[in-house]
C-alpha cells in the first residue's frame, strides 16, 4: 500500500492511496547443447489478490521455446510485425521524448511546431491515459496536485497536444496536462502515467501476420534508439520469418535500422492484442518495406 499526498501554500491539498504490484521475468529455453535467446514478460496490478504470476510465466516459456532451433535468412525488404516490446523501445519512448514539452522548448523534439499536422499513421492514436482503471500508474493528480486526465496525444496521426507540468505550461502560455511526475526527493518533471497506443481499425494478431506475404515479426529490440533524431539500429531478438502468411521460423543474427518518427508515419496495422509495460500499453504494429539486414 502506498500513500500519495501533496500540500501546498497556495493551497493544494490532495492525498490518496493505492495497492501498486508488478513483477518480471526473464526465461531462456535449452534443448541439449542449444540454448535461445532470453524472452522477457513484464505484468502489474493494483491488489495482491490480482498477482498473475503464473500466466505471465506460462507466456514468457513459450515465447522462449518457439525461439529455439533458429535459422539464418538472406537480406530481404519487406513487411516489419514489431511486438509490443519492441514497440515500447522503437515507438514509444521516442514518442513520449518528444512531445515533452520541455524537450520542444530545448530544440530536441523533431515535433516542434508541428501541433495539427500529421505526424504518424492515420492508423494511430496516442494518449497519456493517467485515469485509466485498474492500473498501478493511474492516480487522481499529478506530482504538483494538477488534476491527471486522459490526455490526447497524437489522434489519427495528428499531433494534438504536448505533454505540460505547470512550469513548462506557464512559459508558454498553456494550461497544465497533469504530466508532472518525480519523487518528493527531486524536483518536478514531465512524464507519462500510462501512454497508451491504439489503432483506429485495429485488426488481430493472426489477420495481420495472415496478411504479410514475407517478412518479420519482432519480439524484441537490442539495440540503440536516439530519442532525439529517431534514429535506430540494432539486432532483432525472438524474431521469426513470416512467409504467405504464416511464421515459418525463428530468426539468427538479423538486424534492422531506421527511423522512429519515419516508421510511425509508414503503420498500416495495428493489433487489438496489447501489452503492458512500466507506464507503456501498446499493441503490436506493422511496417511495410523495412530493411532486413542478415
Amino acid at each position: 500500500m502506498r500513500k500519495k499526498a501533496i500540500y501546498t501554500s497556495s493551497g493544494i491539498s490532495a492525498e490518496e492511496k493505492k495497492t501498486r504490484v508488478a513483477w518480471s521475468l526473464n526465461v531462456m529455453a535449452h534443448e541439449g547443447s542449444e540454448v535461445g535467446p532470453y524472452e522477457y514478460e513484464y505484468g502489474r496490478c493494483c491488489g495482491l489478490d490480482q498477482i498473475s504470476v503464473e500466466e505471465t510465466a506460462q507466456k514468457a516459456a513459450e515465447k522462449a521455446v518457439a525461439d529455439l532451433h533458429p535459422e539464418k535468412i538472406d537480406s530481404f525488404s519487406g513487411d516489419v510485425i514489431l511486438g509490443p516490446e519492441a514497440v515500447s523501445s522503437m515507438i514509444g519512448e521516442p514518442a513520449a521524448f518528444s512531445t515533452n514539452a520541455n524537450n520542444v522548448y530545448r530544440g530536441q523534439s523533431v515535433l516542434a511546431g508541428k501541433c495539427g499536422e500529421k505526424v504518424a499513421s492515420d492508423y494511430v492514436n496516442i494518449r497519456d491515459n493517467a485515469i485509466l482503471p485498474g492500473e498501478p500508474t493511474s492516480s487522481r493528480f499529478d506530482r504538483e496536485g494538477t488534476p491527471h486526465q486522459d490526455l490526447v496525444i497524437i489522434e489519427n496521426g495528428l499531433l494534438k497536444s504536448f505533454m505540460y507540468d505547470s512550469l513548462a505550461a506557464k512559459r508558454d502560455n498553456h494550461l497544465p496536462t497533469g504530466n508532472a511526475v518525480g519523487s518528493f526527493r527531486e524536483l518536478p518533471r514531465i512524464g507519462v502515467a500510462n501512454l497508451v497506443m491504439e489503432g483506429t481499425e485495429p485488426e488481430s494478431v493472426e489477420t495481420i501476420i495472415g496478411g504479410t506475404e514475407k517478412g518479420l515479426v519482432i519480439t524484441r529490440f537490442s539495440g540503440a534508439v536516439d530519442p532525439i533524431s529517431g534514429d535506430f539500429s540494432g539486432a532483432v531478438k525472438g524474431a521469426h520469418f513470416v512467409k504467405s502468411g504464416e511464421i515459418q521460423h525463428p530468426v539468427k543474427e538479423a538486424a534492422v535500422a531506421g527511423n522512429a518518427y519515419s516508421i510511425i508515419c509508414k503503420i498500416t496495422d495495428v493489433s487489438r492484442e496489447t501489452a503492458k509495460y512500466s507506464r507503456m500499453i501498446v499493441p503490436f504494429v506493422k511496417i511495410p518495406e523495412m530493411q532486413i539486414i542478415a
